[in-house]
């Protein structure tokens, strides 16, 4: 399955910027994050599963260059995807 268009677009956005360091939020089955390791980029995955552990994000404590959630965010109440974003 292919990348996802944002996954492609981060991918050209971040190129030439070996070692630019992303957070792939929700990813799912990994598509994206494979794409973006593929393309060079050092991937953390998290899962939204993860996410909901309260303290999750934080325990990260990782800058990154950029952060891409295609599907993570998409469901749920907006009170849900506020508490997520929090």
């Amino acid at each position: 399955m292919a990348a996802h268009p944002l996954a492609i677009e981060l991918i050209e956005r971040l190129r030439g910027k070996g070692g630019a360091r992303v957070l792939d939020f929700g990813g799912g089955r990994g598509r994206n994050m494979r794409a973006l390791q593929e393309a060079g980029l050092d991937v953390t995955a998290f899962s939204d599963d993860e996410a909901a552990g309260r303290g999750a994000l934080e325990a990260l404590q990782d800058a990154f260059d950029a952060v891409l959630a295609t599907h993570a965010l998409l469901h749920g109440t907006p009170q849900s995807v506020a508490e997520r974003l929090d």
